[in-house]
């Protein structure tokens, strides 16, 4: 008798375990169970470096929230009209670092002014000193003597050669680039480079 009982009940615990695990398994399939999970955005296919991404280049796939780090993007707008800076394989995560925006920022800043600076040959430095991004002072020799028109003006374009001359583009505040720009007449331009920043 002692063994039917035992046998009974090894039979109960075994049919009891096999239902749990039946049950954990259909509550595992059941949608929205398991790991939370979140949707970033993918490559459907390849993009080269330098290529703007579309809205058409990504898909959003779901992955687990644990998985999912911050710099991936999620958002199907957010990478629209940008660059990658790296070339990417499809099925690649999006990341913000993978891509630069596809509009380059304003070389001039809020009331400034490009003005281009036309110099007699030998009123500026040689043009490999003259690179973008160096600063420069601009003296007016006129009938009545010289003078500095402005003070650290910042080259934005490398200084070129152009029939005998020299041809510069600076960005200047409004007022300045005005009075740069206007009656030439019976003066002329020279350009100092300086060797600091302003």
């Amino acid at each position: 008798m002692n063994r039917v009982l035992d046998r009974l009940r090894e039979q109960w615990l075994a049919a009891t375990g096999l239902a749990l695990a039946l049950m954990a398994l259909a509550l595992g399939l059941l949608p929205g169970s398991g790991k939370p999970q979140t949707e970033v955005l993918a490559l459907r296919h390849a993009v080269a470096a330098g290529e703007i991404v579309r809205s058409s280049d990504v898909v959003a796939v779901p992955i687990a929230d644990a998985d999912r780090t911050p710099s991936m993007l999620s958002r199907l707008d957010a990478p629209t009209g940008r660059r990658t800076l790296i070339g990417l394989a499809g099925g690649d995560f999006l990341m913000r670092g993978a891509l630069r925006s596809g509009v380059a920022p304003s070389l001039l800043r809020h009331g400034e002014r490009a003005v281009a600076l036309e110099l007699a040959s030998g009123s500026a430095p040689d043009t490999r000193l003259l690179r973008r991004g160096r600063f420069v002072d601009v003296v007016i020799l006129g009938p009545n003597g010289s003078r500095v028109a402005a003070r650290g003006l910042q080259l934005l374009s490398a200084a070129s050669e152009r029939s005998g001359g020299v041809s510069v583009t600076v960005r200047a505040p409004a007022k300045v680039a005005l009075a740069l720009a206007t009656g030439r007449r019976g003066r002329e331009l020279r350009l100092l480079l300086r060797g600091d920043a302003p």
